[in-house]
C-alpha cells in the first residue's frame, strides 16, 4: 500500500507521478477517504500522463487537508516510515535500506540519512564479497545491530524535530 508520506516525497523530490500516485489513491478510498480529485486520481488507468496525475495529486491532498511540506520533512518522513516498517518486521532490512539509500541520492545526500546510505552499500558487500569498507567494524554477525541502533538515533532524532 502506497502511503502519503511516500506521495508526499516523491513529489517534493519532483519524481514522475504516475502509477504509485493511483495506487495511493485507491488505497485511500478503500479506507474511507473521499474526495472528487481522489476518486478522479484513483480511476485512471492505462498509459499515464505525469502533468494529469500530479494535478489530481496535489488536488486530492489539498482535498484531504494534507498540509504542503518542505523537501526534508518530506523526504525524511518517509525515510522514516520505511525504517519502522523494517523495525516492525514490515520489511527486510536491505530493502529498507536500499529505499532510503534512493532517497538519500534523489534527495541531493542528505545529512540525515547519510549513514542509512553507507550501510546500504556496507551490507550489500558483505553479503555480495563478504567484505565491505564502507562502515568501520561492520560485519555479518553485528551489521543489523548497527542498522537497528542508526535507525533509533534517527527516529529520536526526526520526531523531535
Amino acid at each position: 500500500m502506497i502511503s502519503t508520506a511516500r506521495v508526499l516525497s516523491d513529489k517534493a523530490l519532483q519524481l514522475s507521478a504516475d502509477r504509485p500516485c493511483v495506487e495511493w489513491a485507491i488505497g485511500m478510498l478503500e479506507r474511507g477517504h473521499s474526495g472528487e480529485y481522489l476518486q478522479m486520481l484513483a480511476s485512471l488507468s492505462g498509459k499515464l500522463n505525469h502533468f494529469e496525475v500530479a494535478d489530481f495529486r496535489d488536488r486530492a491532498l489539498e482535498e484531504l487537508g494534507v498540509s504542503p511540506v518542505e523537501e526534508k520533512e518530506a523526504v525524511v518522513s518517509y525515510a522514516a516510515e520505511v525504517l519502522q516498517g523494517f523495525l516492525l518486521g514490515k520489511i527486510a532490512m536491505r530493502d529498507a535500506l536500499s529505499t532510503v539509500k534512493d532517497l538519500c541520492i534523489a534527495a541531493d545526500m542528505l545529512r540525515e540519512l547519510y549513514d542509512f546510505y553507507l550501510l546500504f552499500f556496507a551490507l550489500d558487500d558483505l553479503l555480495e564479497i563478504g567484505t565491505q569498507h564502507y562502515w568501520e567494524g561492520a560485519d555479518l554477525s553485528n551489521i543489523e545491530g548497527i542498522v537497528r541502533s542508526r535507525i533509533g538515533g534517527f527516529l529520536a532524532r526526526s520526531s523531535a524535530a
